[in-house]
């Protein structure tokens, strides 16, 4: 008879199998992922094998929040996997979560060989819906593997509380969750107290020398090539945000304490406030009630300081909630943890409460497995044709706020607006200068003569010099941002701009339209 965590992971490959092959349909069958910014990572990874760290060559930038993942993804450009990389080692990772999970489920009583297709089937989706193991790695995100090291850490630490040394497996997660994403920090301080706590001096000390000698390399490398000492993408999130400005949306700055209070408010309105406030509530009960087995709360207490950390630093990503997850799983992790000391209970009654218990933690998850698929297909019609119009038609410098799938393979130079690839518009930003006068200064000194933005983002940004062009239109976008409009800027040459844009009209998918200005068109 099968294992538990094999028959999970055999339910967890034929779902993704299923939802992967519906986007590659959905697509024109292309790969493309849920998210624009995979296509970043990927571009970084290319050229950190010609020598760069950057999108432009010759260009130092920062644009990826992970210390560890551009690396990894260049290691899989040497194999030849191109634009599926982020698909293959996410797809991989993925069935390493579920399997590890659904072991560690087993393992604390919750399920074993014996329990019955029904009983399987619904814990087994609890296992992949908690680790967002279906819409996570159709994002070509890094997440992925944060969920991983978190699975691992979490395994350890259960582990330690039981009288274990810790093992390798364990030490290795605990030293690459912060290396995986920032946000791993707070709970790789709070398991190496734990480890203190108990004992295991030896092993905390050496975990905080490995990743303070990780991250003083990071560092070394970001100060030689002149960059700030933390990613483009961390330092602009923690100075801009996309708010609601009545009917549309706006690129506004909220710094310092403004932010943190924004944040905590858009997280209650969005629901995960509420929910990781739940997460606590439960986890400090259970944490108290630890009076017969105060070891336990070695595993309690780490979560819950990492829960409290992502509370106040929330940054809510719509309906892909990928920030969200590693503090899903954990909390899912944590909670099968706390019902394993309840033997009163039946292991059927245990399973059925736990099942109820994940119901409101993994919602979200379930609904961005749901929707990734329109996501996918929202990217490709808008950002893979923009790609192609760049790079199989106009072939000249542009500027847009998308950098991913625009300077992916891109030869030409993309100036990111959004601060991201681009420096000097990370210090414009940063140094809250960055206006109409800014912007027109930057497309020259780049003799960019294409520009392609959001209106509602830039419209107190945008040069009364440039004209529109037009606007291309996505009918099915689930992301709030149909429309891109491309701007000529002073001295661009319309005719070959229109010839170009008239090749490239009769080749776009039928749900995605350019919505021509008739004034620019004229006469060219």
């Amino acid at each position: 008879m099968k294992s538990f965590e094999f028959r999970v992971t055999l339910l967890w490959f034929f779902l993704f199998s299923g939802l992967v092959a519906y986007c590659f349909v959905l697509c024109g069958h292309h790969l493309i992922y849920s998210l624009d910014d995979a296509y970043i990572h990927l571009d970084l990874a290319r050229n950190i094998l010609h020598g760069n760290y950057g999108i432009n060559a010759g260009e130092s930038a920062s644009p990826s929040s992970s210390v560890i993942w551009p690396w990894l993804l260049a290691a899989t450009q040497l194999l030849g996997l191109g634009s599926a990389a982020p698909l293959v080692l996410n797809a991989a990772v993925a069935a390493a979560t579920v399997y590890v999970s659904a072991r560690l489920l087993r393992r604390l009583g919750l399920a074993d060989e014996k329990t019955g297709f029904g009983m399987t089937l619904g814990m087994g989706l609890a296992v992949i819906f908690a680790a967002s193991a279906l819409a996570l790695p159709m994002t070509g995100m890094e997440h992925t593997l944060q969920v991983l090291t978190v699975v691992l850490v979490m395994e350890g630490l259960i582990a330690v509380s039981e009288g274990a040394p810790p093992a390798p497996l364990f030490m290795a997660a605990l030293v690459a969750m912060p290396l995986v994403r920032f946000e791993g920090m707070a709970l790789f301080l709070a398991a190496a107290a734990a480890l203190w706590l108990q004992g295991h001096r030896r092993a905390a000390v050496t975990a905080a020398g490995v990743l303070f000698c990780c991250l003083a390399a990071y560092e070394g490398l970001m100060i030689h090539l002149g960059l700030p000492m933390l990613p483009s993408s961390v330092l602009v999130k923690l100075c801009y945000d996309i708010v609601p400005a009545g009917k549309a949306l706006s690129l506004r700055y909220i710094g310092g304490h403004d932010l943190i209070v924004y944040d905590l408010k858009r997280s209650f309105e969005a629901g995960l406030g509420k929910i990781y406030l739940g997460f606590l509530l439960y986890l400090i009960v259970m944490a108290f009630r630890q009076r017969k087995d105060p070891r336990r709360k070695y595993v309690y207490v780490p979560v819950i300081c990492a829960i409290m950390a992502q509370l106040v630093c929330e940054k809510s990503e719509g309906l892909m909630a990928r920030y969200a997850v590693y503090v899903i799983e954990m909390t899912f992790l944590t909670m099968c943890y706390s019902l394993s000391a309840m033997p009163a209970l039946s292991a059927r009654a245990r399973r059925l409460l736990l099942l109820c218990l994940a119901l409101p933690a993994v919602y979200l998850n379930v609904l961005a497995a749901f929707v990734t698929p329109a996501g996918a297909h929202a990217i490709y019609g808008q950002h893979y044709q923009m790609h192609r119009f760049v790079n199989d038609y106009y072939r000249g410098p542009v500027a847009s706020s998308e950098l991913g799938l625009l300077g992916y393979h891109n030869r030409n130079y993309v100036l990111d607006l959004w601060g991201l690839g681009s420096m000097d518009v990370y210090r414009l930003r940063s140094a809250r200068a960055f206006n109409a006068a800014a912007l027109d200064g930057l497309v020259k000194k780049h003799k960019v003569h294409l520009v392609m933005i959001f209106r509602r983002w830039f419209r107190h940004n945008t040069p009364q010099d440039w004209r529109l062009i037009g606007v291309l239109h996505v009918r099915k976008d689930i992301y709030g941002t149909p429309d891109m409009a491309f701007y000529a800027t002073p001295g661009a040459d319309r005719r070959r701009i229109v010839q170009d844009l008239r090749k490239f009209e009769p080749t776009l998918p039928k749900e995605t339209k350019f919505l021509e200005n008739a004034a620019y068109f004229k006469g060219a």
